[in-house]
């Protein structure tokens, strides 16, 4: 047990580094995921956010070999309200960029940073010489930071998703379905984004809503080619909705991975709800 604080130290600060340079491995994409996230200008505003954010990281990997004061006891807790409102939204928290072996579930993010929030507490415990006290909150953290990491690590080399079954297009194909009126688009993303723009003629069904079974029952999406899509290629609301469609027996369900994202950038017609 004498060597755990230090241990921790070293792991806290490799979670913070390792977000870090996630964010680096695939910059622009990360700096559109919060341009998305936070509804920020995808130029040069998400650009300095992201870059914030990173630097911010690194900081704190450095600063809690010195001291941890009580504000930074509380960053783990607004890393929980912003993953649960990305979850919420089917939108990508871009926590540790677009490496797809460390896009965590729910439930691990939330259990990581309740882990990251107690080993902060404990350390910032420790700096008032309440080493007896601190130190099953230390042990603790150790296993709740490690064990989201390694189980979600594992599941994803052992279980890949269902959506990677379900074939992909690209803009030109989505392009020359829209013109030939071969397929019905599913927009995946919450109604509020559907309504500020969308792809013309794209059906609206948020990927957690909740009466899925009347939706392809009114318009007849089992028999009917489907073309799904949400906000980017790191959104994971059309991969969860294209799986449930699939599960519910849709039998011609396709992705758009690039999304709305995609579709802007390449100057697709947009259509607006009244």
């Amino acid at each position: 047990m004498t060597n755990l604080p230090k241990f921790l130290r070293l792991l806290i600060s490799f979670v913070f580094i390792l977000s870090a340079l996630a964010k680096l491995f695939d910059l622009s994409a990360t700096v559109q995921m919060f341009a998305t996230l936070f509804a920020l200008s995808p130029g040069f505003v998400a650009s300095l956010f992201t870059w914030g954010v990173i630097l911010f990281e690194l900081v704190i990997a450095c600063l809690i070999w010195w001291r941890v004061p009580w504000p930074l006891v509380l960053v783990p807790l607004l890393f929980i309200a912003i993953v649960v409102y990305a979850d919420s939204q089917g939108l990508a928290c871009g926590c540790f960029g677009s490496l797809s072996f460390l896009q965590l579930s729910l439930p691990a993010h939330v259990a990581l940073n309740v882990g990251l929030f107690l080993g902060l507490l404990a350390l910032h415990q420790s700096q008032s010489d309440r080493r007896a006290a601190a130190q099953p909150v230390e042990f603790l953290a150790v296993v709740v930071i490690v064990a989201p990491l390694f189980f979600s690590s594992i599941s994803h080399l052992l279980s890949p998703s269902a959506g990677q079954d379900i074939p992909r297009l690209e803009y030109a194909d989505v392009q020359i379905s829209i013109e030939k009126n071969t397929d019905l688009l599913i927009d995946a993303r919450a109604d509020f984004q559907y309504a500020f723009g969308h792809i013309p003629g794209a059906l609206n069904i948020p990927f957690d809503t909740e009466n899925l079974s009347e939706q392809i029952s009114r318009h007849s999406l089992q028999d009917r080619p489907l073309i799904v899509y949400c906000s980017s290629a790191h959104c994971p609301a059309a991969e969860r909705l294209a799986a449930r469609l699939v599960a519910a027996g849709c039998r011609f369900v396709r992705l758009y991975p690039g999304g709305w994202d995609d579709w802007l950038a390449r100057g697709g017609e947009v259509a607006v709800s009244e």
